[in-house]
């Protein structure tokens, strides 16, 4: 039985061990509460060629709990299997989290509660990303956020949800709660962060988000039917040129005065009974 405790940057490196086929390669443990420990994870690779397969033929783990075990060829096979596969949202977390706070420009908590959502809403669900690491194309993904503060652009960074695409909405309720479509299955979900009943402590409400990284989606948000029904796919509308300014204006926002089509700014809406 493999019988070991890594911690999320072990994992990242166990991860890229098995991608990449390093051999006897050794990691120590980043935790800041483990400085004195080591995290020795070890893969000895058969190469077959013919069949371009990586096969391990010994798998050695030493954990910061000072557990080792060591096993050897199918053993050490579907050991590793099965870490990877048990452990495969951990080890594109890293990944995405990096993503998310370069699209943002800065790690904060806030962006934490729209990566924790967007996390939770590819698993319930179902979303896959396509070779490009895309994961909605098009529309196939819809969000209706009902705020806009920093955890949308950890929704737009990893589920591909933009304003531009029309798949980011904004429904402004002031609440951190987003509303999440799958248009090919017809699955949504509303997911609205779990906070405690007194919530005025502003350092400990912003300690509490950045704890949120150690911390599975489904014990951060609360889960229940959306508010919002799933919008039409975006339109395409065709330009009509303002009467007065001359500038080219989407159709579906021109308004009619007299004999004259005018764009929003050119008009002037008739208030008598406000």
């Amino acid at each position: 039985m493999l019988t070991c405790i890594l911690f999320r940057r072990d994992v990242a490196q166990l991860g890229s061990a098995i991608a990449s086929g390093v051999i006897g390669r050794r990691f120590k443990s980043c935790r800041p509460d483990h400085k004195d420990l080591r995290s020795v994870l070890r893969f000895f690779y058969l190469s077959d060629r013919r069949r371009k397969k990586k096969t391990v033929v010994s798998l050695s783990i030493y954990a910061a709990c000072g557990s080792f075990t060591q096993l050897k060829g199918e053993a050490a096979n579907r050991a590793a299997e099965n870490y990877m596969t048990d452990n495969m949202m951990t080890l594109n977390e890293e990944k995405l989290w990096k993503k998310a706070a370069a699209f943002h420009g800065h790690e904060c908590g806030g962006l934490m509660i729209g990566f924790k959502a967007a996390l939770y809403a590819i698993r319930l669900l179902e979303l896959e990303a396509d070779e490009n690491g895309t994961i909605s194309e098009d529309e196939e993904v819809v969000c209706i956020t009902e705020n806009d503060a920093c955890g949308v652009d950890a929704i737009q960074a990893i589920l591909s949800c933009t304003a531009g695409k029309g798949n980011l909405l904004f429904r402004i309720r002031g609440k951190m709660a987003f509303n999440f479509y799958n248009r090919k299955t017809g699955k949504a979900v509303r997911l609205i962060l779990r906070e405690p009943e007194n919530n005025d402590d502003r350092k400990e409400r912003i300690s509490r988000l950045y704890s949120m990284r150690d911390k599975d989606p489904a014990d951060c948000f609360d889960v229940t039917d959306v508010h919002f029904q799933v919008p039409e796919p975006a339109r395409k509308f065709r330009s009509i040129r303002c009467s007065r300014c001359g500038e080219l204006t989407a159709d579906h926002l021109i308004r009619l005065s007299g004999d004259e089509k005018l764009c929003l700014d050119c008009f002037t809406e008739y208030r008598r009974f406000e």
